[in-house]
């Protein structure tokens, strides 16, 4: 598929609004008759009509999907349960949307479906819950299988997907139903030969940038369970707290160490036509949350982070000559297999992966006849992350200072590509170290940002009118 990305800008697909947005919800918001009555609530009060809402699988849907395709014969079981229950506590005349969701749940059982096809299903459904209840409630609203819209012979960049097979998509879908909120599917999309295809953990996310780039969007909302980005894992570090606003090569950062907060490819469409992304809550959805964008967003470090069970995998580019470093990691992510980026060097590839994916992995490259090396001690990696972090000698020189003097036998690497410092933790007290990391980094950070007369522009960031 050749050069599917133009630099014209394409008209806007809708019947005359000026201003599109773009919102997106998360299975967590989406798992209960509570929280989705709640998420009706914001649609009314906090989107405008023609704006385009993404949607994950209900609750924990797709990992009953996962169970199903791993051998679990009471997964279906607790997907009918659950699902129906929903649809009848929100719906008041239920048996359309029961009898189809029965009939394609029992489909699963006996058409030989490939992975990402039964994948898909939890999208699906929850989209067509969605548009029901809207409905229901005074909203205008339509329905729209992403499969139908987004296209790509790679989910590795937003340049791989098919521009021209979305607007004509579009088009069709919504030609004379202009004055509807649009639900779309997240997560799901469609090869070269019409094949389902899935985006990767977080695929939602990057549905909803892929749509507000091609729409032209003015911003994206991600509404998922808490009010925002956090300095840290709030359940691991008691002073944690979200995070006002983020660069979008901070946010890359964050994405890019394996984090769950954001989809590794949501960042680069909205970069390109610098549109805002805000993180906010679905349970409170009057506070702020956290805003990215085009601006260059203050203290050295914003967040501190941890993956655990990681193991490394080392590639020596110069016994690789076919292969070059992008294209090796597009494979891990085109398998859906996360990685957090440790390496200093250009000249070869260090990457900590989950220890039960390290097969995958293997298998993975195998088959592209990719060399590498493994060791499979299991170890941790803390990650902070901030635009000013690498210049910031006096932070790296404590952190380092702190490290040797509690004999810790952790190593700090720092990446002047991500804005990133990795400490890797080879023992028990990760825990602790990483409250004292925390501790370290913002110390530093409040001191020597009080010193600073820092002022941001936010009108390189378009917030809309939430």
């Amino acid at each position: 598929m050749a050069n599917l990305i133009t630099n014209e800008q394409p008209e806007r697909l809708t019947s005359g609004c000026s201003v599109i947005d773009v919102h997106k919800f998360g299975g967590s918001s989406l798992a209960s008759k509570q929280r989705l009555l709640g998420v009706v609530n914001i649609i009314e009060q906090y989107t405008s009509i023609e704006d385009i809402i993404v949607v994950s699988a209900n609750g924990d849907m797709t990992d009953w999907l996962v169970e199903f395709l791993n051998g679990n014969d009471t997964a279906l079981g607790n997907i009918s349960e659950f699902y129906c229950n929903l649809v009848t506590q929100l719906i008041n005349n239920p048996t359309d949307l029961v009898n189809g969701f029965t009939v394609a749940l029992s489909e699963l059982k006996v058409k030989n479906l490939i992975q990402d096809e039964v994948l898909a299903f939890g999208e699906f459904w929850s989209a067509k819950l969605l548009v029901e209840l809207l409905e229901q409630s005074g909203v205008p609203a339509l329905f729209i299988d992403s499969r139908d819209v987004l296209k790509a012979h790679s989910i590795d960049s937003h340049q791989c997907f098919d521009a021209d097979y979305y607007r004509r998509g579009f088009r069709k879908s919504t030609y004379g139903n202009f004055g509807k909120r649009v639900v779309l599917t997240g997560y799901v999309a469609s090869d070269e030969n019409e094949q389902t295809i899935t985006l990767g953990r977080n695929g939602s996310d990057y549905s909803a940038s892929l749509i507000a780039y091609f729409s032209n969007a003015k911003t994206v909302t991600l509404w998922t369970d808490v009010c925002g980005i956090y300095t840290a894992d709030p359940r691991l570090i008691e002073h944690a707290y979200p995070i006002e606003m983020l660069s979008y090569q901070e946010a890359k950062s964050l994405a890019s160490i394996g984090t769950n907060v954001l989809h590794q490819k949501t960042i680069n469409p909205l970069i390109e036509k610098k549109i805002g992304l805000r993180v906010k809550s679905s349970i409170e959805p009057e506070q702020n949350g956290t805003c990215i964008g085009d601006f260059y967003a203050g203290e050295a470090v914003k967040s501190v982070a941890i993956k655990q069970q990681q193991v490394s995998l080392y590639i020596g580019l110069e016994n690789t000559l076919e292969h070059n470093k992008e294209s090796i990691l597009k494979y891990l992510f085109e398998q859906h297999i996360s990685y957090v980026d440790v390496n200093c060097s250009s000249n070869d590839i260090f990457i900590l992966i989950p220890k039960d994916e390290l097969e995958k992995a293997k298998k993975t490259l195998i088959q592209q006849s990719v060399k590498f090396k493994t060791n499979t001690e299991v170890c941790s990696v803390i990650s902070i992350v901030g635009e000013q972090l690498i210049s910031n000698k006096a932070l790296l020189g404590q952190l380092n200072q702190y490290l040797k003097n509690e004999e810790t036998g952790a190593e700090l690497i720092t990446s002047q590509f991500n804005q990133t410092a990795s400490v890797i933790v080879r023992n028990n007290n990760v825990h602790q170290l990483l409250n004292s990391i925390y501790a370290i980094c913002f110390e530093i950070a409040n001191e020597q940002s009080s010193n600073i007369n820092n002022e941001i522009n936010f009108n390189h960031l378009a917030i809309g009118a939430n």
